[in-house]
């Protein structure tokens, strides 16, 4: 397959703050996302009125690559994301809320599913269970790309493809935005804890302009795709000011490995939604400047 789109990461794209998880309807509508100083672009978003109804993207070169993403519906709620070579995202609901999503590749085999459970009306844990090359790229996902990079990295360590592996991630909640994340890799064999990462998260008071979305995903052979949508934090209203991530690795004989890394990021707005996001890692391994831009329907 020459591109791997997993639309199972659409797992954590759902909202709290939304009135019935799986509706993608903001106010205003995000059109293309765009990445550099260049302003390269990298994600497109196509809408029908005020449904999406397909999102494409871009290769480095700038080129419009093979994946396109194609929601189906269920009155205004996704309840299915396919993806170009005919791999899929299932989505089952319990009333307003998410209960289930199965992904499945092509020939209907389903490789990977994710319970979540909600307390007090927002999601407080998911729990995926599948091949751990495609938990992995759950992971590209749900965090900011220098979360995501050392996740993947330390999952990749423990990969076996005979085995499953289990990842839970666990929510905690200020208003409508995701404070606190920690997520649990487990080992397929006897369920203990292999590894350990936490997150802490501050917001500005705008809109995130991707809130609700659903259609998404990460392509780890397209790395500036990757970038794009590794940056972008779904589960909340606002949007990320400072993330905080600590992971603890359990290497050889037992010992443990502690990183930390904190990105900030400064945005520019038109009202309440960012046009422009600049974000820097200030400690730790990951050194440097990433920049996104947003386009909005007219």
């Amino acid at each position: 397959m020459k591109k791997i789109a997993f639309a199972l990461l659409a797992a954590v794209l759902l909202c709290c703050s939304c009135e019935k998880e799986g509706v993608f309807n903001p106010k205003r509508k995000i059109s293309m996302i765009r990445a550099g100083e260049s302003q390269q672009p990298i994600m497109e978003y196509v809408w029908d009125g005020n449904k999406l109804a397909y999102e494409k993207f871009y290769d480095p070169d700038g080129s419009i690559n093979d994946v396109v993403l194609t929601p189906e519906y269920d009155g205004n709620r996704i309840v299915r994301v396919n993806e170009s070579d005919g791999s899929y995202a299932e989505y089952k609901y319990d009333g307003k809320f998410l209960s289930e999503i199965i992904w499945h590749l092509n020939d209907g085999v389903s490789v990977s599913q994710g319970k979540v459970t909600h307390k007090n009306g927002k999601i407080s844990e998911i729990s995926m269970t599948g091949a751990p090359e495609y938990n992995a790229k759950l992971m590209r996902r749900l965090f900011p790309k220098n979360v995501a990079d050392k996740a993947f990295r330390m999952i990749k360590e423990h990969s076996n493809a005979k085995l499953w592996m289990e990842l839970i991630y666990r929510f905690e909640w200020t208003g409508d935005n995701v404070t606190k994340m920690t997520c649990e890799i487990k080992d397929p064999n006897d369920g203990t804890v292999m590894d350990f990462l936490t997150c802490t998260f501050e917001y500005d008071n705008m809109l995130n302009p991707t809130c609700c979305s659903w259609a998404e995903f990460s392509d780890q052979t397209n790395m500036l795709s990757t970038l794009a949508v590794g940056l972008d934090m779904n589960l909340s209203k606002n949007n990320f000011t400072k993330v905080i991530t600590t992971m603890e690795l359990v290497i050889w004989g037992g010992q443990t490995e502690q990183m930390t890394d904190t990105m900030t990021y400064t945005y520019e707005y038109d009202g309440k939604y960012p046009t422009k996001r600049v974000g820097t890692s200030v400690t730790g391994e990951f050194e440097g400047m990433d920049v996104l831009y947003y386009e909005y329907t007219k």
